[in-house]
């Protein structure tokens, strides 16, 4: 397979992506998920309050922080600028849309896989019901969260090893240590 190939199949894999994410934007109302309205609800909170991790809005209040607020704060500012209901579903496409070139690099970067086999296991993930079953069963955070995993696929430079580069580490400073390593 060649880059053509490799260029025919992430194109694929947009479109599928695409397809499913119009309807979402699409759709009267949120989709009815476990956790969206939970997510919804946090990134309102960050809207309100930007930065807090506390809810002084039921009862007493309750912390906010049991979900990372990356992806809260992300949607609370597309929120600001579309409104409740719009804003949070073009946060939750924009999050869904990046998963396509996050899985490519993940494919590349974990697997060693030439271009054309990363874009077939791309296609693959996209088409296959866990990406959107993640989105169903409310996993926004996560679905923000994949693509900033994986810096070293917006780089230039090829990553030196499977090290989590978005966290700053290097596998020196793990506090583990892979058989075989110095």
């Amino acid at each position: 397979m060649n880059r053509k190939t490799a260029s025919l199949l992430m194109v694929c894999a947009f479109l599928w992506v695409a397809v499913q994410t119009s309807g979402l934007l699409r759709a009267p109302g949120l989709l009815a998920t476990y956790d969206l309205p939970t997510h919804l609800h946090l990134a309102a909170v960050q809207m309100r309050d930007p930065g807090t991790l506390w809810d002084d809005t039921w009862y007493a209040g309750y912390p906010t922080y049991a979900y990372p607020p990356l992806a809260h704060r992300f949607a609370a500012m597309v929120m600001a600028r579309l409104g409740l209901e719009a804003g949070f579903k073009v946060a939750v496409a924009a999050a869904y849309m990046a998963a396509p070139p996050a899985v490519y690099a993940a494919a590349r970067i974990v697997a060693g896989l030439a271009p054309a086999p990363a874009a077939l296991a791309t296609l693959l993930v996209v088409v296959s019901p866990a990406l959107f079953r993640a989105l169903l069963f409310g996993q926004y955070p996560s679905l923000l969260a994949f693509p900033l995993r994986w810096p070293p696929f917006w780089s230039s430079s090829p990553p030196r090893s499977f090290a989590p580069c978005s966290l700053g580490n290097t596998p020196r400073s793990w506090p583990f240590r892979f058989s075989g390593e110095p």
